[in-house]
C-alpha cells in the first residue's frame, strides 16, 4: 500500500523506514548488516522496497521487564548488556526527535515517555 503510493521507491522523495526490534534479551545486529538481508528478502518475497532500516533495542519496562524478571539472570544480565554496550553518539539519532511511528494498521503514533500513559497514543489514521 505505501509502496504503491510512492513511499520507499528508489529515487522517490517519500521515504519509508522499517524497524527491526529483537524479541529477546539481546541487542539488535547493526543496521548495516540487517539492511541488505531485509531488502533482498522483502523484495523477493513480497515486492516491498524501503528507504532504510532502523534497528532498535528494548527498554526494560512493563511486559519486557516482567519477562526478564521471570528468566534466570534475565534482568541483571540484560541491564549489564545495555550498560556495557552504551554508545553516547546514539543520542543524536533517537527516533522520537524527528520520526513518526506508523503502526501495522496505518495509525500514526505519538511516542511519549516510556511507561507513561502506556507510552503511545494513536493520533491519526493514514
Amino acid at each position: 500500500m505505501l509502496n504503491a503510493a510512492g513511499y520507499g521507491a528508489p529515487g522517490s522523495p517519500l521515504s519509508l523506514h522499517l524497524v527491526y526490534n529483537p524479541l529477546g534479551a539481546f541487542l539488535a545486529p547493526s543496521q548495516e548488516s540487517l539492511t541488505p538481508a531485509y531488502r533482498r528478502e522483502l523484495s523477493e518475497a513480497f515486492g516491498i522496497t524501503f528507504s532504510g532500516l532502523l534497528a532498535l533495542n528494548n527498554m526494560p519496562i512493563k511486559r519486557f521487564v516482567d519477562h526478564l524478571q521471570r528468566t534466570e539472570g534475565g534482568l541483571d544480565g540484560y541491564m549489564r548488556l545495555l550498560v556495557d554496550s552504551f554508545n553516547a553518539e546514539s543520542g543524536e539519532h533517537v527516533m522520537c526527535r524527528d520520526t513518526l511511528s506508523v503502526s501495522w494498521d496505518g495509525k500514526l503514533c505519538a511516542v511519549g515517555v516510556a511507561g507513561a500513559e502506556g507510552g503511545r497514543r494513536h493520533v491519526h489514521r493514514v
